[in-house]
Parts: C-alpha cells; sequence; structure tokens
C-alpha cells in the first residue's frame, strides 16, 4: 500500500495508466494487487506482465521478488487498454479495437509467449494500425506457463494492449 500511496501523491493527479511488472510470487496475489494500485494509487488501469527481472530508479534486480510501477497521467490524453485472448487474435485488429474518433498515435503490447502467437498476431495487427508503431514485449519470469503472466486490472490474459492516444505521443 505504501507504493500505492506513494504513486498517487508523486503524480497529483489520477494515473491514466499503470505498468506493473511483477515477480511470479505475486501471481496468487494478482487481483489485490492491481486492485491496491487502481484504489489506493488512483491508476484507471493498471496492465503488466510478470518479469525476471525488475527496475527501479537507478537499480536493477534479477531473481528477486517485488514489483515496478510506471504511471502516467497526462492531459488530454486516452490510454485505452484491452486484452485479447489467441482465439480473438485472428479477428481482432487495430482498426476493430481503436476507439471511434480519433484512433491511437501507437501501442503498446505485452504476450504470454506460452500462450499467444506473437509473430502471427503482430502481422495482422500493424497493418490495420494505419502505420502507428506497436512496441512492446513478452513476459518472462518463469519456465513454465504457470510461472508466467500477462494481465489487464487483476485479470490474467494471453495479450494486453493499451493505446497511446489523444495529447499523449
Amino acid at each position: 500500500m505504501s507504493a500505492a500511496k506513494e504513486l498517487r501523491e508523486s503524480l497529483g493527479a489520477t494515473a491514466h495508466v499503470a505498468f506493473a511488472f511483477c515477480s511470479p510470487d505475486y501471481l496468487p496475489h494478482l487481483n489485490d494487487f492491481c486492485e491496491i494500485l487502481r484504489v489506493d494509487g488512483h491508476a484507471i488501469n493498471v496492465l503488466g506482465c510478470t518479469a525476471s527481472g525488475l527496475i527501479g530508479g537507478e537499480i536493477e534486480s534479477e531473481a528477486v521478488p517485488g514489483f515496478s510501477v510506471l504511471a502516467i497521467s497526462a492531459a488530454d490524453a486516452s490510454f485505452p487498454a484491452l486484452s485479447i485472448s489467441e482465439e480473438q487474435a485472428g479477428v481482432l485488429t487495430a482498426s476493430t479495437a481503436a476507439p471511434q474518433g480519433s484512433p491511437p498515435h501507437g501501442w503498446v503490447a505485452l504476450t504470454n509467449p506460452f500462450r499467444f502467437d506473437t509473430e502471427t498476431w503482430l502481422s495482422r495487427w500493424t497493418p490495420a494500425a494505419g502505420g502507428s508503431p506497436v512496441v512492446g514485449g513478452l513476459a518472462s519470469g518463469g519456465t513454465t506457463e504457470e510461472d508466467v503472466a500477462v494481465f489487464l486490472n487483476g485479470k490474467t490474459a494471453d495479450c494486453v494492449v493499451v493505446g497511446i492516444g489523444g495529447a499523449a505521443r
């Protein structure tokens, strides 16, 4: 809770999105972890994945328990977030997922390499994004499917995508 309070106080505003990276030992507590960041940290959406290394400030740690959070608050910006299952990967594209009106300028995608065919999905998503860049990465943190996860607001997913739109570039 102290990290959520620090997040809220340091931003001085509601976080539109918080990227959270955690060690696999957080998986049984993922819903509570995200809920604390949303309620006490005032983050609208919390998305992230497990990781084998964590970075905070000027310190990088490998194979240790913990988490790292990057929260973003930007006036007149939009950060639409959605989870995509492997079954939706062939149907849901950037053009169908984009909010009506002003499509995002870019996308951040996090995928679970044990559950999601990232290369095939990117080959469909990227052309439909209309030239908007797609950046991101693969979840890590373990050698088995049970130790690796991608999540949005406490619920695990195969892929999580957030658009960067409005005044944010």
